[in-house]
């Protein structure tokens, strides 16, 4: 891991948790929860972190294929989940 990258990493890892924490207390405050609004939360969090990446000059295919297929797999579970 380059310097710059471990300098930045904190970046990545407070985004992510604020994010995390963002979004699970929309859910917790409101269980009925439009898919949109949804969709839009989780496609805040993947953009965000790909143009982190970006800044810090680490953003291949790899990773955008990475949060792309979390950001589906998170979606499709809280989906289900909000629904029923």
């Amino acid at each position: 891991m380059k310097v710059q990258q471990r300098r930045s990493l904190w970046i990545n890892s407070a985004y992510s948790a604020v994010m995390g924490v963002l979004i699970a207390a929309i859910i917790m405050i409101r269980r009925d929860l439009p898919a949109t609004i949804l969709a839009l939360l989780i496609a805040t969090y993947v953009l965000g972190n790909i143009y982190i990446h970006f800044r810090r000059r680490d953003l291949n295919k790899e990773t955008i294929y990475e949060y792309l297929l979390m950001a589906v797999a998170v979606f499709i579970v809280l989906a289900s989940s909000l629904t029923h």
